[in-house]
């Protein structure tokens, strides 16, 4: 989720981002957005699949403190002499991708955390709103309002590889709480770490019209 082929959404369409000019501070910009800390390594190859769609953007030349990709100066959208292979791509420097399964919206439900190309589920021992307030904030869904450790909402079908979290609440993300090893938990099916956040959309709401991704072949990577 942190790293791969750049692309943006422009016009309900997902279109890719040509390589010329990119570099590392264009990459620092997609990796804030995405609240993946820094860009650690930019490429301009095919190393994350081969593109099927629009390359509109191009000759996109950042200073790297811009908020989004769209307020850096670019050609003309669809204007640009690129071909399918220059791309522009990006590894960051994390965090653990997080999200909210099966709740009410996207800013609640059951957390689950990125890992080893798969997501699997946090335990709920020792979850409580410090934990949440994390999710939450990485998220942009405001601050945890409930916190349980339950089935509330749903059984998880996958691994729980992720217990013992225990935050102090000001962590940039949950990988950087103290937690056990990862796939060490005496856990069973019905513990699970799940947040309610004050906020209802979270990232959704706040990038809706240029939203940037990082894709692998159209698979999280």
């Amino acid at each position: 989720m942190c790293s791969g082929r750049v692309e943006v959404y422009h016009n309900s369409t997902w279109v890719t981002a040509c390589d010329r000019s990119w570099d590392i501070n264009a990459g620092n910009v997609v990796c804030r957005v995405l609240n993946c800390g820094t860009a650690r390594l930019v490429t301009t190859a095919v190393s994350y699949g081969e593109a099927t769609g629009n390359i509109w953007l191009d000759e996109v030349t950042c200073n790297g403190t811009e908020p989004a990709l769209d307020q850096c100066p670019a050609g003309p959208w669809r204007v640009n002499n690129c071909t399918h292979g220059e791309y522009a791509e990006v590894s960051c420097s994390g965090p653990v991708p997080v999200r909210l399964v099966n709740g009410n919206n996207m800013c609640s439900g059951r957390v689950e955390v990125y890992h080893n190309s798969t997501w699997v589920t946090v335990c709920g021992r020792s979850w409580d709103i410090n934990e949440g307030n994390v999710v939450c904030r990485v998220l942009n869904c405001g601050t945890a309002r409930i916190v349980t450790a339950a089935v509330s909402d749903g059984e998880a079908t996958g691994n729980i590889w992720l217990n013992e979290v225990t935050c102090n609440g000001t962590e940039p993300a949950l990988d950087q709480c103290p937690a056990s090893p990862w796939r060490v938990n005496n856990c069973t099916h019905g513990e699970y770490a799940e947040v309610s956040c004050s906020g209802e959309c979270g990232w959704g709401c706040s990038l809706l019209d240029e939203w940037v991704s990082l894709l692998g072949s159209r698979i999280l990577h």
